[in-house]
């Protein structure tokens, strides 16, 4: 680990980053386990964080200090913008469906109205004795199916 507040930049503040995180390796705990953060307590002067999952010191300087806060404080606010994007983009997909799904159902029941319609028809033609033949259309011949597939 590298002494804090040496160098005023955020770099300065990282120990190598973890690549295990099952095994932090001595004086680290696991943050995704609770019950390892009670069985391994951190030296004083060590900070684990989420973030880029650094094994850090405590900062010794007024500047590192406020360096850090404001570095893990503009990841916050990354996070949050990501958070907010991904909503936006659920909305806009949901909105979508809802979109689609509503022409459907007016389709459906453009459907269901033109199959009335030529149920009327077929009764009324009937009542009246008009006998019906085919009027050659290759795609009405096959009927709805033709059309709806």
């Amino acid at each position: 680990m590298t002494e804090l507040g040496s160098s005023p930049t955020p770099s300065s503040l990282m120990k190598e980053p973890c690549t295990d995180l099952q095994n932090d390796g001595p004086g680290t705990r696991n943050l995704d386990s609770a019950e390892n953060q009670a069985l391994t307590p951190l030296p004083p002067n060590e900070l684990k964080l989420r973030y880029q999952n650094w094994t850090l010191l405590v900062p010794s300087s007024p500047l590192a200090a406020q360096q850090l806060i404001h570095t893990l404080r503009a990841h916050r606010e990354a996070c949050i913008a990501e958070h907010a994007m991904a909503q936006r983009r659920l909305h806009e997909m949901v909105s979508a469906m809802n979109f689609l799904r509503s022409l459907i159902d007016e389709r459906t029941r453009s459907i269901r109205d033109a199959e009335h319609d030529i149920g009327e028809a077929h009764l009324a033609l009937h009542a009246h004795g008009v006998a019906l033949g085919n009027d050659g259309c290759s795609l009405c011949r096959n009927g709805k199916d033709a059309l709806i597939a």
